[in-house]
């Protein structure tokens, strides 16, 4: 690090970075030493990481540790706000998606509006603070699949997640990354752990929590995500999530 960017980190406690998007969106963010809280205060993010894909609406924000290899895709209008943690800040966090309680939004939203939390200064100390209790008794929430690094099979597992509301088979798959169907399936259960089918249910359904974020009925979100109606779909989202639809509506959110 350069003296004059050491100069500028100087008594940086927190910085944020407040972007708002109007359309969907990819981005890949630059690897940082800087550990960051990710989180929508409006719209849906899905972030994929080296190693696992997970989805995060207004109610639910993701702990990236620090040099860490990360995409965001904002699926329509989004309001993304960021923040970056000091590299000596210590904060035990949970793995996976964090549920954003009241408070936890509003300290977001107030870092966003206020500029950079300095070590100087007492109020924006209390604030690191109260924000770092906020993250580490965060209860954890299971919103994420892993994601394969075979080459092949994280080529399918990426049209996967691209798909809209047209659904490919297998055999589509397997002919637009270049090899066999078996083939195809062997690669995922031998890196993922999981059957092919069953990493596309879990990945359509991880999709699915932007149509409920939307405000989309379950009926509507059952239909667009393959299923023959909204039972099947509760049944399949309650295994996955522990939560029925319904609990994943957003909360709404100012900044």
């Amino acid at each position: 690090m350069s003296k004059s960017r050491h100069d500028v980190d100087e008594g940086v406690l927190v910085r944020f970075w407040a972007l708002d998007f109007l359309r969907r969106t990819v981005m890949d963010w630059p690897l940082s030493d800087w550990p960051k809280l990710m989180f929508a205060s409006e719209g849906t993010l899905m972030i994929e990481s080296e190693d696992q894909v997970l989805v995060l609406p207004p109610n639910r924000a993701a702990w990236i540790e620090p040099q860490r290899r990360h995409r965001m895709t904002c699926f329509g209008p989004t309001k993304v706000r960021t923040l970056c943690f000091h590299p000596n800040s210590k904060i035990a966090t949970p793995s996976g998606p964090l549920h954003v309680r009241p408070l936890m939004k509003e300290l977001i939203v107030e870092i966003c509006r206020i500029g950079p939390l300095m070590a100087d200064s007492t109020l924006h100390k209390a604030i690191s603070e109260m924000l770092r209790h906020e993250i580490e008794s965060a209860p954890p929430i299971p919103a994420f699949i892993p994601l394969p690094s075979d080459e092949i099979a994280r080529k399918a597992a990426r049209l996967i997640l691209e798909e809209t509301d047209e659904r490919r088979t297998a055999s589509e798959l397997a002919a637009e990354v270049g090899c066999s169907r078996r083939t195809l399936e062997r690669r995922f259960c031998d890196d993922s752990g999981m059957s092919l089918g069953r990493w596309c249910q879990q990945a359509r359904l991880l999709k699915s929590v932007h149509l409920l974020a939307s405000n989309e009925t379950v009926a509507e979100t059952a239909f667009r995500s393959g299923y023959a109606g909204p039972s099947a779909y509760i049944h399949a989202f309650r295994s996955h999530f522990g939560v029925t639809p319904s609990s994943w509506r957003p909360v709404v959110a100012d900044g």
